[in-house]
């Protein structure tokens, strides 16, 4: 019985191919809709709403506050709506503001913020307004403060028994008035509760938004308010201000502050795409793959957007997106390029784009799809930040896989395209042959001069061929354009140009059998770590530290903090950044109340959000991949890995809020992607093969590509740390914990485990451990290969690269072991 994932897969491989071969045949317009796609999506920006209500985004649907809010939203709604800021004030050295002149500053700055700090405005024919002429009602909520000044600085009228400097109710004659809400951090005389010491004083402006006019002058106010506080530089004390506008407009203020890092990002990404992909030969294709692959992710970040916005509301933590965007669409990139590498260079466009997108499919659908199943889990929490974030993601990775398969692909073609139009020009060896100085000749070795006599005698460039063998042999353990050294250096000869071009054709030949030979001889080192993994004294060595990585992790669990710090939202630099500590200092309540209704929630909707996201992610890979133990291994090294993430997150000071749930989720979409591409390819492969084989065959074919993907995710998000934000900071500590601790499982751990299960021999299979590199060498020397195809007829000259090696050769490469084509020596 045929599994669902064997069944998926080869229904998905053949889909692909023949995907490719459609845009192999017909790019153009898989190259241009993305792009008209892009362009018409920007009408999504005209409908666009900022949603910033701070008390509703980051408190669950169902919390009492929301309910709250309502009643006082309709109680309040023929008066427009309440609106109110406190500000704080403590002495510099958080000491007692019972001492002289401190009592003094507070009462001033209370008198100055009331009737003389003034905004411009449109109110009663006003121009500047001051909060006393925008209030209505009782508008002198700290008159308290110059009363209690009065009272406490005269000794005479403090100890008289009509005035009682009592805590929280203070008394004159027969009036009660209650100073709990103005004065914290209070001590008492014991005996008396008379009020020896004050370090807090709250000072409160609250009104009636009463009209639109009013309420624009109350929302400049607060905000030049919040300036005032960030440059007040008082000798005696210090002050902030807090309020839901407020801290929204500091919110938001956070997320946009990522905005200018983002090119900073793009342009990393870019450099190290260039550079890991660079080939000498190939410079205007290794530059144009690159520039394409970074573009694809930038036109799926501008379709989400525009696309998104018009269903859903914008809250700028979606600006931390692009970035995750950007890394999960270079991945992409460095494994389709790596598969079309892989192809046979002498086939057909077409062919070859079928090929590539066979080959990369199924690893780009599973990790897409898993990424977005992911995120797609977080979408239904009842956190509306986090649901509004996650749809947005959710949506970027979906349209960065199509436009990757689409757009990334067709640009393949055509830089292909171009090059094979340039190239026969390029490589007229005309005026490269000619005129050469006679110190550049070197003497054909005897050997081989002997073997050739009699073809150079029917072609005078056979000599070409001859003197290249040695050439190209020497150069086995290089990755320079061994085709390009020879011609630069071929001595000077006579001929015609059909004879220069039957020469060029043979020492192409000879070079990919050569190139071969080469490939194996570099996969040296991955065929050595193969080995050393099957040795089992050193798979217990990878298990010790495994369990040891385990129990750090779970240390780290232990120091899981529930914390619901509102300051973590805003960034270094705000000035409402001390509210927090004051208030938890000093008070016993929180800077923001409608933040504590997640005490309630969020550990457990973060634990079942967890754990379906893994079902959900298992339940894919059992789909997609087809083998049943691929899958364990896979969810394991899964489990594993986020199990790390979590734990570690906790020993770097993170707590478990919000933020902590959207970066969590985050990385159980990104495990997978570590886990899956090697079981995928380990168990594709022939189950006769060793394990060491097979393990030797998934490296070559993942291996790379996955470290590349490591490296530009984490650079991409690198220049965040530019941007004083503990939101950005848990974004990046969790991408990078990711990336170090899936590729930690992706080369090491579950290598050894998939090696372990084999030696168990689960699935009843006989498997042959012996495997080393003569499983793979020519059954001839490279050089008598290479003589014996230079002596080969014009028409064995033109056959596949691999018919030119030996058997050997052969049975590796459509075995697809070490699966490296000739382009990857240029």
């Amino acid at each position: 019985m045929v599994s669902p994932g064997a069944w998926a897969s080869s229904h998905i491989q053949r889909i692909f191919y023949n995907l490719g071969h459609r845009v192999g045949t017909h790019p153009f317009p898989f190259l241009i809709m993305p792009i008209l796609l892009t362009v018409l999506s920007a009408v999504g920006l005209l409908k666009i709403y900022e949603e910033n209500r701070i008390w509703y985004l980051y408190s669950p649907t169902y919390a009492p506050s929301h309910y709250e809010h309502a009643v006082a939203t309709e109680f309040f709604q023929e008066k427009g709506g309440k609106f109110w800021v406190e500000v704080p004030v403590t002495a510099r050295d958080t000491g007692n503001l019972l001492r002289p002149n401190y009592l003094e500053a507070v009462e001033s700055l209370a008198s100055y913020l009331l009737f003389n700090f003034t905004v411009p405005c449109n109110v009663d024919n006003q121009t500047l307004c001051s909060f006393d002429d925008l209030c209505v009602g009782k508008c002198n909520d700290n008159q308290i403060v110059p009363i209690f000044t009065l009272l406490y600085r005269n000794k005479t009228q403090r100890n008289h028994p009509n005035f009682r400097l009592t805590y929280p109710t203070m008394y004159l004659y027969n009036d009660e008035y209650y100073v709990g809400e103005q004065f914290s951090g209070v001590d008492v005389d014991q005996r008396t509760n008379v009020i020896n010491s004050i370090r807090l004083i709250v000072l409160y402006f609250r009104t009636d938004m009463r009209s639109q006019p009013v309420a624009n002058a109350l929302t400049s106010w607060e905000l030049q308010l919040l300036d005032y506080v960030d440059k007040l530089n008082h000798p005696l004390i210090n002050i902030s201000a807090s309020s839901d506008g407020l801290i929204s407009h500091e919110v938001r203020r956070n997320g946009f502050a990522c905005i200018p890092y983002f090119g900073l990002s793009v342009t990393v990404v870019l450099l190290f795409s260039i550079a890991s992909n660079f080939r000498r030969r190939d410079i205007n294709i290794s530059v144009g793959e690159a520039v394409c692959g970074v573009s694809g992710p930038l036109l799926a970040i501008g379709t989400t957007y525009g696309l998104v916005m018009l269903f859903v509301d914008f809250n700028s933590i979606v600006f931390i997106m692009p970035f995750l965007i950007i890394g999960i669409g270079v991945d992409d990139f460095f494994i389709m390029v790596h598969a079309w590498r892989m192809t046979n260079k002498h086939g057909t466009i077409a062919e070859r784009a079928g090929k590539m997108m066979e080959e990369a499919g199924p690893s780009i659908t599973i990790t897409s799809l898993t990424n977005a199943l992911s995120f797609m889990t977080g979408a239904l929490t009842p956190t509306p930040a986090i649901r509004i974030f996650c749809l947005y993601t959710t949506a970027g990775v979906l349209i960065d896989f199509v436009y990757q398969t689409t757009f990334f692909a067709a640009c393949i073609v055509f830089l292909n395209l171009r090059e094979a139009k340039v190239a026969p020009r390029r490589e007229k060896i005309g005026t490269v042959v000619e005129k050469v100085p006679s110190d550049h000749e070197e003497k054909v070795p005897n050997s081989i001069a002997a073997n050739d006599a009699e073809q150079s005698n029917v072609n005078p460039y056979h000599e070409f061929v001859c003197w290249s063998k040695q050439k190209l042999a020497t150069m086995i353990q290089s990755s320079s354009a061994l085709r390009i050294e020879a011609i630069r250096q071929f001595p000077p000869s006579s001929g015609t140009s059909t004879e220069k071009s039957n020469a060029v054709k043979a020492h192409d030949a000879s070079s990919v059998a050569i190139a071969e030979k080469s490939d194996i001889k570099h996969s040296h080192f991955i065929a050595s770590y193969c080995k050393y993994l099957t040795n089992w004294s050193c798979r217990l060595l990878v298990y010790g530290i495994a369990i040891i990585y385990w129990m750090t992790a779970a240390y780290g669990w232990s120091k899981m903090q529930l914390k619901m710090d509102a300051s973590n939202l805003i960034l270094g630099d705000s000035p409402m950044r001390s509210i927090e500590w004051v208030y938890s200092t000093f008070t016993w309540r929180q800077a923001y109340s409608f933040y504590v209704d997640q005490l309630n929630s969020i550990a457990g909707n973060t634990l079942s959000t967890v754990v379906i996201a893994l079902v959900i992610m298992a339940l894919t890979c059992l789909l997609l991949i087809p083998n049943p133990i691929s899958v364990i291994s896979a969810t394991a090294a899964m489990v594993s890995i986020n199990v790390g993430v979590f734990g570690y997150l906790f020993l770097w000071d993170v707590n478990l809020d919000p933020i902590t749930m959207c970066t969590v989720l985050m990385s159980i979409g990104f495990s997978v992607d570590f886990t899956a591409h090697i079981s995928y390819h380990y168990y594709r492969n022939d189950s006769g093969w060793s394990n060491e084989r097979r393990l030797a065959d998934a490296l070559s074919s993942i291996g790379y590509p996955m470290l590349q993907a490591g490296i530009s995710t984490v650079l991409g998000i690198i220049p965040l740390l530019l941007v004083d934000s503990y939101m950005v900071y848990v974004f990046v500590k969790t991408v990078f914990l990711v990336i170090a601790l899936g590729l930690i499982h992706g080369l090491l751990f579950l290598p050894a485990l998939l090696l372990s299960i084999g030696d168990l021999n689960i699935c009843g299979e006989e498997i042959n451990l012996e495997f080393s590199l003569k499983d793979i060498k020519p059954e001839k020397p490279a050089i008598e290969q290479f003589t014996a195809s230079a002596e080969s007829s014009s028409s064995e000259m033109s056959k596949e690269p691999t018919e030119m090696v030996g058997n050997s050769s052969k049975t590796l490469t459509s075995s697809s072991s070490f699966p490296v084509s000739s382009d990857d020596q240029r």
